[in-house]
């Protein structure tokens, strides 16, 4: 296609009819920016295709931090960050002595008060090591930093409460410099004040003692993680602005794993005015923009042609400012297309998911966010996109909490598009009420938080999607009772293919799976190719002497059947969208003034009777044809929640054993009601009908 014919055929995309006109995705211009703005810059003015040349950001070639590791006798690996740009606290000396000089110190800063007892400060210790994962009294009371804003509270008494630490020495950090230094029995005493009068975060750090002994420098300790199953593509670190990410970490062995390290939770326990989502640990999917670092979309030459970042993604940004500690990105299936596990991806290792026997299919596109959740329990909650399913399949395979929103409720500024009309973020979590928690931060603000006085009181569970769930039938049965039971509602299992057949079905004569059955691959084929594909491949192509770039099957496949269908293709799935959209809104989940969506639309997402197993080799790919439930609220532009109620066993052909297999739920309410089904998934957590799953082999 020329660059004529390309122009021409964006055009006209983007004059389609007005029936099908909606508010943007955010992500429609992700490619020309990436092009123009970010990476790659046409040399000349107005040159469509001149040649170009890369613009190098300085972190890819000066890193201006650093890192020191140690490892404790537990075989624990540590690390520590240093820099200009590292966040770091340096103190200065005032009186007294340390006890070390020129050497790295594992120290602890504690508050403290006038009125603070011996048990009061183990209890604080003890709470520590009882909430964070990097803070032990083993490893960081070798000094300690006491710290408050009355001179007063530095006494003999208090300072003995640390006797039996034996640390190398003590000092202290007040407003106003104690007229006295007291004593300690067994360590030096000191004193001193932070460089600006800044307050120091409590918990462990890495103190550098200078030779003069005058001066400490104070950084932040990681503790690093082995990458078991193989769901990172990188470990990423913030500068001090916390803005600015570096890719940086310390070796834990292990075999083709990264290490990715996290920092202390202690740091964030005692903020005094804490954001919403302060301290926690996020995984994003590499769709995104991370400041600093490069988006591969799971494609080798994608990553080498483009350069680095110069900004977050709106969306990750977002997070960022609430609080939140993105500790690295995570794998996709190439441009987050679905792509099976054992052949289907090209250019980099599958993520192992932990359920069952190990070697169960993750499901895929967010196939490295739902992995790492369901296996490590040092990652708080990991995004992901959502633009055919690839938050509520991975969910349904990994046993996790899942959230597809409503369309366009939250800016995908600075995220790959796949097909922008159907394209969201996403996101996983373990438990209902931290479900709740993340999705009214990272929501707050958006059209996904309409009103409401209750919740809904009818369960649409249609019978014709529960009948074939085999061993998983009475785990379903028993939830959308408890469900209906909670609500103080009742259960309507009228027949959702029969309901189509009867009314829109029955206007545009076809049933449900022959009338959308190439829709969805419509979308994403002639979307992606046109505004990623087609510019990727003519920008790898310049770069390359005219070679073309690799890229996975299953993405070839569904990038030609888009180019095959065009525009008129890509026309009559928006009209199969319009009417699917209509059918849910009228029929389904039609809204309500008092509980937002007149019904929750319920049905089965996994139900673990037919093991994945990524042993098996596929068969090449074909297009995505075919219908299912998971469609309806893509079409309908509405919020989904995926719900793990349950698992039910399997004989495993890889290990030999009886294994077990999550089973989950979905959850579908009318557009805009995001926050209600935050609030139920909180409220049905609080009442006990749904629990927090497990990391590891199994969920309950």
């Amino acid at each position: 296609m020329s660059s004529l014919a390309r122009l021409a055929a964006i055009v006209a995309l983007l004059a389609a009819p007005v029936v099908h006109a909606a508010a943007l995705a955010g992500n429609e211009g992700y490619t020309a920016n990436l092009r123009i703005d970010k990476r790659l810059v046409p040399a000349g003015a107005g040159a469509a295709y001149g040649s170009v040349h890369r613009r190098t950001l300085e972190s890819e070639t000066d890193s201006p931090m650093s890192t020191s590791s140690f490892i404790d006798q537990n075989s624990t690996v540590f690390m520590t960050v240093y820099g200009e740009q590292a966040q770091t606290y340096t103190l200065d000396k005032t009186g007294g002595s340390f006890g070390e000089q020129n050497d790295l110190v594992p120290v602890t800063v504690l508050d403290v008060s006038a009125s603070d007892g011996c048990a009061a400060l183990q209890d604080k210790l003890t709470w520590w090591e009882t909430v964070d994962d990097v803070f032990t009294t083993e490893n960081f009371i070798k000094g300690i930093i006491l710290q408050s804003g009355d001179a007063s509270a530095f006494t003999s008494t208090l300072l003995s409460c640390f006797d039996a630490y034996n640390p190398s020495f003590l000092a202290l950090s007040a407003t106003a410099v104690p007229a006295a230094l007291p004593t300690a029995a067994a360590s030096p005493v000191a004193s001193f004040y932070a460089e600006g009068s800044a307050e120091i975060p409590q918990g462990p750090y890495m103190a550098e003692v200078s030779t003069t002994g005058n001066r400490v420098r104070l950084s932040k300790v990681y503790r690093v993680y082995r990458d078991e199953m193989q769901a990172f593509t990188a470990p990423a670190v913030p500068d001090k602005s916390g803005d600015f990410f570096y890719q940086l970490s310390a070796e834990v062995p292990g075999m083709n794993t990264l290490s990715i390290p996290v920092p202390s939770r202690v740091y964030t326990l005692n903020v005094t005015s804490p954001r919403p989502l302060e301290g926690m640990r996020v995984a994003v999917k590499d769709i995104y923009d991370l400041a600093g670092f490069k988006t591969g979309c799971g494609n080798r030459a994608y990553f080498n042609l483009y350069d680095a970042a110069k900004k977050s993604a709106y969306s990750v940004q977002k997070l960022i400012d609430d609080g939140a500690i993105v500790v690295g990105k995570v794998k996709t299936s190439q441009f987050a297309n679905g792509a099976a596990v054992s052949a289907g991806w090209f250019d980099q290792l599958a993520p192992y998911n932990p359920r069952g026997d190990g070697y169960q299919s993750p499901s895929t596109s967010s196939a490295g966010s739902a992995a790492g959740l369901a296996a490590y329990d040092w990652l708080d909650y990991a995004i992901g996109s959502d633009t055919g399913g690839s938050i509520r399949y991975p969910a349904g395979a990994c046993g996790l909490y899942g959230l597809r929103p409503s369309w366009g409720a939250l800016s995908l500024e600075g995220v790959m598009p796949m097909a922008s009309r159907l394209d969201t973020p996403g996101f996983f979590a373990r438990s209902g009420d931290y479900l709740a928690k993340f999705g009214k931060a990272w929501f707050a603000g958006t059209n996904a938080t309409r009103s409401f006085e209750s919740f809904p009181a009818v369960v649409r569970a249609p019978e014709d999607l529960i009948a074939s769930t085999g061993a998983a039938r009475p785990i379903y049965n028993r939830f959308v009772s408890q469900l209906a039971g909670f609500l103080g509602g009742r259960v309507d299992n009228t027949s959702y293919y029969g309901q189509w057949n009867e009314t829109i079905g029955h206007e545009v004569g076809a049933d449900l799976p022959s009338y959308g059955n190439v829709s969805w691959t419509v979308f994403v084929g002639y979307y992606q190719s046109l505004n990623l594909g087609d510019q990727f491949f003519a920008d790898y192509e310049r770069m390359n002497g005219g070679r073309r770039p690799t890229i996975d099957a299953t993405v070839d496949v569904r990038w030609n059947y888009g180019r095959q269908v065009g525009l008129e293709g890509y026309n009559q799935a928006l009209d199969v969208k319009a009417h699917v959209k209509d059918f849910a809104e009228r029929y389904l989940t039609p809204t309500s003034n008092t509980t937002c969506s007149e019904s929750l639309f319920v049905y089965p997402n996994s139900d673990g009777s037919s093991p994945d197993y990524r042993t098996i080799f596929p068969n090449y790919p074909r297009p995505a044809f075919g219908w299912g439930p998971q469609t309806t609220c893509i079409y309908a532009d509405s919020p989904e929640i995926t719900i793990p109620i349950g698992q039910v066993p399997y004989n495993s052909t890889v290990d030999g054993v009886t294994e077990y297999l999550p089973v989950t739920v979905n959850i579908n309410a009318a557009e805009g009601c995001d926050f209600m089904l935050f609030s139920l998934a909180e409220s049905l957590h609080n009442a006990g009908i749904i629990t927090e799953v497990k990391t590891g082999r199994t969920a309950f």
